[in-house]
C-alpha cells in the first residue's frame, strides 16, 4: 500500500486541494496528508482531505498543529503511519461525563403556588486525546424526551429545589394545546398543573439559575469532528451504538420554536399561539403569566 505526505509550501485553495488529492487517489495511492503553511479557510476536521498547519522555524525545525498541539512533523508522520493520529466524529472517553444542573422557582399559573424546576445547562467531556468540550444546551421546548428526566439530573433537581425553600416540580408526559402533541413537562407538585415549556424557558433564558450544581450522568459524547491525538489511555473511543442513540434521544434539534401571534376563536375570544401550532392559551391568561399574575 502506497502514501503520500506532502508538504504545501505555497498558498493553495480547497479546490486546488481536492483536485490533486483526487489525482493522487486516481494514480493508486491509498492516502494521503498534507502539511500545509497555509491553512487559512482550509477545513481543520475533514475525514476526506486531511490538512494539517505547518510552521518552521528560523532554525528549520517543522512542527505541526493537530488540534491545539504542536508536535514535530516526524512525529505527526510516524502518528499517522501507526494509526496512533486518526479521524474522529465524537470527543469521547468511555466513562461518565460532567453535567452542570441549574435550578429556579417557578409559580403555577392555575394554584398560584411556587415549586422549583431544573435545567441541565451543560455537558463537559474530555476526550482521551485531552481535548475538552463543553456541550452548552437551552432549555428545549415540547421536547420527546430531556435530559432533566434523567435520574441523576433529577436528583440534582430535587435537591436544590428543597434547598431553594419550594418543593421539586415533576415531569411526566404531558399532552397541551399549544404543543398540539405529548411531550415531556414539568408540572406543579401541588396541583398537577402543567407548567408551559415556553416559560421553562424563559426563565432559564432570561436569567441565572438560583443554584447550579455539577454532577455526573453516564457516558456521553461531544459532537465534535476533530483529528485525534492519542494520549496515555489511546484515542477518542468509537462510541457504542447505545451512546449514540440515548445522545440522539435526548440531545437531537428541536425546532426553533415559531413567533407567538394571536388567533381569534370563532366564539370571538382572543389566544396566543405560536406560528405553526393548532391552538394557544386564552390572551387574558398570557398577559397574567407575563406581568406575574399567573
Amino acid at each position: 500500500m502506497r502514501v503520500v505526505f506532502e508538504v504545501q509550501w505555497s498558498r493553495q485553495d480547497v479546490a486546488e486541494y481536492r483536485r490533486r488529492q483526487h489525482r493522487y487517489l486516481d494514480s493508486g495511492i491509498a492516502a494521503i496528508a498534507w502539511f500545509a503553511r497555509h491553512i487559512d479557510d482550509l477545513p481543520r476536521a475533514d475525514r476526506q482531505l486531511p490538512v494539517f498547519g505547518l510552521d518552521v522555524d528560523d532554525a528549520g525545525e517543522a512542527t505541526v498543529l493537530v488540534g491545539i498541539a504542536s508536535i514535530p512533523l516526524a512525529e505527526a508522520v510516524d502518528r499517522l503511519l501507526t494509526r496512533r493520529l486518526q479521524h474522529r466524529e465524537y470527543v469521547a472517553n468511555g466513562q461518565p461525563a460532567l453535567v452542570v444542573v441549574g435550578a429556579g422557582i417557578m409559580g403555577c399559573y392555575r394554584c398560584h403556588k411556587e415549586f422549583g424546576i431544573w435545567t441541565a445547562r451543560q455537558t463537559i467531556v474530555e476526550g482521551r486525546c485531552g481535548r475538552r468540550e463543553i456541550r452548552d444546551q437551552r432549555p428545549r421546548v415540547f421536547a420527546q424526551h430531556r435530559a432533566e428526566e434523567l435520574p441523576e439530573v433529577r436528583a440534582a433537581g430535587e435537591q436544590m429545589a428543597q434547598e431553594l425553600g419550594v418543593p421539586p416540580g415533576r415531569i411526566f408526559r404531558r399532552y397541551t394545546q399549544a404543543a398540539g402533541r405529548h411531550y415531556m413537562a414539568f408540572t406543579c407538585p401541588h396541583c398537577n398543573a402543567t407548567c408551559g415549556d415556553m416559560f421553562v424557558a424563559e426563565l432559564f433564558n432570561r436569567k441565572n439559575s438560583a443554584r447550579n450544581a455539577q454532577i455526573h450522568i453516564p457516558a456521553t459524547v461531544v459532537v465534535r469532528p476533530h483529528w485525534c491525538l492519542a494520549g496515555d489511555e489511546g484515542l477518542c473511543p468509537i462510541p457504542p451504538e447505545a451512546v449514540l442513540a440515548e445522545y440522539a434521544r435526548l440531545y437531537a434539534a428541536d425546532p426553533e420554536p415559531a413567533p407567538a401571534r394571536q388567533l381569534a376563536t370563532d366564539s370571538g375570544v382572543s389566544t396566543i399561539a405560536s406560528v405553526g401550532t393548532a391552538a394557544g392559551i386564552p390572551l387574558h391568561q398570557a398577559v397574567a403569566r407575563m406581568f406575574g399574575r399567573h
